[in-house]
C-alpha cells in the first residue's frame, strides 16, 4: 500500500522512518530515500541511530524532497492521467503552472 504521509513528510523537507512497503521502495525510492525498517526490533534500531545521529539524516532528507518535488506531486499526477487519455498540450500546460510555481517560491 502507498501512504500519502511518506510523499507529504518528504516534500516538506522532513525525515522519517517507515515500516518496509515493497512497492514504495521498488518504485518510488529505489535509492534510499525512505529509511524502512523490516521488523520491529529493525525500526527501533533504525529510530534510535537516526535520533543519536541527526546529522545522518540531511542527505536522505534532501533527496527525498528532491524526489518527490521532481516526480511525485499532484501536478505529475495530472499530467500522466492528461497524457494517459491522450490530452498531451493539458499535460503540458500542468507541467508549465508547476515550474511556474517553483520559480515564484524560488526554489528553482
Amino acid at each position: 500500500d502507498v501512504n500519502e504521509r511518506i510523499f507529504k513528510v518528504l516534500c516538506a523537507g522532513g525525515f522519517l522512518v517507515s515500516d518496509y512497503v515493497e512497492s514504495i521502495a521498488k518504485n518510488y525510492f529505489p535509492n534510499g530515500e525512505v529509511v524502512m525498517g523490516r521488523t520491529p526490533q529493525e525500526f527501533q534500531d533504525l529510530v534510535r541511530h537516526y535520533l543519536e545521529n541527526p546529522e545522518h539524516c540531511r542527505n536522505i532528507r534532501e533527496a527525498g524532497q528532491q524526489t518527490v518535488l521532481h516526480h511525485y506531486t499532484y501536478f505529475h499526477q495530472i499530467q500522466r492521467m492528461f497524457t494517459h487519455i491522450g490530452e498531451p498540450e493539458l499535460a503540458e500546460k500542468s507541467m508549465a503552472t508547476y515550474v511556474r510555481f517553483l520559480q515564484e517560491i524560488k526554489y528553482v
